[in-house]
């Protein structure tokens, strides 16, 4: 059985735009916190990835090389 680092799920962009505060000057912003997000969930994509190596860059950058 593979290891997985971590998950990457694929969000409903219209979903998430329910959640959306906007303001005249500062655009738009996301206040989510857990149940929100599942909500946001496109449950008929695959959820678990292997591996991405645009988050694994991100992940090194923001925890340092040894991540």
């Amino acid at each position: 059985m593979p290891q997985v680092r971590y998950k990457i799920y694929s969000l409903s962009a219209s979903a998430l735009m329910a959640y959306a505060q906007g303001g005249a000057e500062s655009g738009y912003a996301f206040t989510l916190n857990a149940k929100p997000t599942e909500k946001c969930k496109v449950l008929s994509s695959l959820h678990e990835k292997q591996d991405c190596a645009l988050l694994f860059q991100t992940m090194c950058v923001m925890h340092g090389n040894n991540y």
